[in-house]
């Protein structure tokens, strides 16, 4: 009876992992999809100002068509990384047994006083860098 509990925890525990792995795999493509969107603004941004450019005959219109390339390009990668997060936002729905919505934004959960308690684990020191990083690139 007690390996049998202990084995319960035991999954319970490796399910908690799953779903900890998941969650932040969408915490990061969500942070990814800010800086997409943000990289979009400025490619549109850019391609006016060429535009103007090519319209006054200054620079010739193949730097549109360069732009344009980037976009496309930027625009994919969205779209893979708006599947990827559908993708987990189910596998999520499957494991929790939740009415999470595909297109849910999940916040990022505040680690308060876990140094304190020893808890020092290298996924959140990771995850931490990542948000900087990103909040740098912004």
């Amino acid at each position: 009876m007690a390996a049998d509990l202990q084995q319960v925890e035991v999954d319970l525990y490796r399910l908690k992992g799953k779903v900890n792995q998941y969650y932040f795999a969408v915490l990061l493509l969500q942070e990814n999809r800010k800086n997409f969107d943000i990289h979009l603004q400025n490619l549109q941004a850019r391609y006016e100002t060429v535009q103007t450019a090519v319209t006054l005959g200054i620079i010739l219109d193949t730097e549109l068509r360069v732009i344009e390339v980037e976009k496309l390009k930027l625009k994919k990668s969205m779209i893979e990384l708006d599947s990827r997060k559908k993708s987990y936002m189910g596998a999520l729905r499957v494991i929790c047994g939740e009415g999470l919505d595909e297109d849910a934004k999940l916040d990022v959960p505040q680690f308060e006083g876990l140094e304190e308690n020893g808890l020092n684990r290298p996924e959140l020191k990771l995850f931490d860098l990542k948000h900087e990083s990103m909040e740098a690139g912004k």
